[in-house]
């Protein structure tokens, strides 16, 4: 089944966003390279990334590291949870993960393309 992927060509290095994976092994027809699949896992948060889709939580130190869950991400700490010491923490993809596999959660995301399948 065919999926929307990033590729790049493996002779001159162009990206294509967003195409379908069946151009994978396929000649490029400009410098008759190969079109390979581009992985653009990085540390930090895509710039990209409205910030309303950016990961956020918020923890309080003094609670013992409780977690509280933002509705969005570009909304300030409530002045009632600062007053309990949540600070915010945003994560990038590394943090995002490790996050994942302490809590036992899956980001959605971060794991399913944009038709709600998974990758």
């Amino acid at each position: 089944m065919a999926v929307l992927i990033g590729a790049v060509c493996s002779r001159c290095g162009e990206v294509a966003i967003d195409v379908w994976s069946t151009i994978l092994d396929s000649k490029h027809s400009y410098c008759d390279g190969t079109w390979e699949r581009y992985w653009t896992i990085t540390d930090r948060v895509s710039p990209m990334c409205h910030e309303s889709e950016r990961c956020v939580v918020y923890v309080s130190a003094r609670e013992g590291g409780k977690i509280q869950y933002p509705g969005r991400g570009d909304v300030p700490v409530p002045a009632r949870l600062r007053k309990r010491d949540y600070e915010r923490v945003e994560m990038g993809p590394r943090e995002l993960r490790s996050f994942e596999k302490r809590h036992s959660l899956v980001n959605e995301r971060t794991n399913y393309d944009r038709n709600g399948r998974g990758v």
